[in-house]
């Protein structure tokens, strides 16, 4: 987290892996939408959604010293795939940023009683997005 977390518009692509995502079959993974990480996050191309998303596995590699590592497969249908553990996560590391508790089994940009003062909208954590990061963003 700590190579991404000056980049606002990359870390919101990333928490967006920490939302509920469809369930691919039994095998463990989550499938995000693609056209859906770029609505929740407000960025104006899909280039800038998969030019983040290789900025968040460039930063899985150095971590893990692998340059083979992956965070995320994408598939034929526009899919983003994570592995279900991955997906929770990330879920779980975003309620520590926001101060909320990991056990409410919330998802990012749900609302709840005990996070009433954590102004956290429904669309997700990607909301909390700088706007004018995303304006520098373009030019990717």
């Amino acid at each position: 987290m700590s190579l991404i977390q000056g980049m606002f518009p990359v870390v919101n692509v990333f928490f967006e892996l920490g939302r509920q995502g469809a369930s691919v079959g039994s095998e463990g993974l989550e499938a995000f939408r693609l056209a859906d990480i770029l609505r929740h996050t407000r960025l104006q191309k899909m280039s800038q959604v998969m030019a983040f998303l290789d900025i968040i596995n460039q930063a899985v590699r150095r971590v893990r010293a692998d340059s083979a590592a992956t965070l995320y497969v994408l598939d034929s249908r526009s899919d983003c795939i994570v592995a279900a553990q991955t997906q929770q996560n990330v879920s779980r590391l975003w309620h520590q940023v926001i101060g909320g508790p990991e056990s409410s089994g919330e998802q990012p940009g749900q609302n709840s009683e005990a996070k009433a003062q954590v102004p956290v909208p429904e669309t997700g954590p990607s909301d909390f997005q700088d706007r004018e990061a995303t304006s520098r963003a373009d030019a990717l």
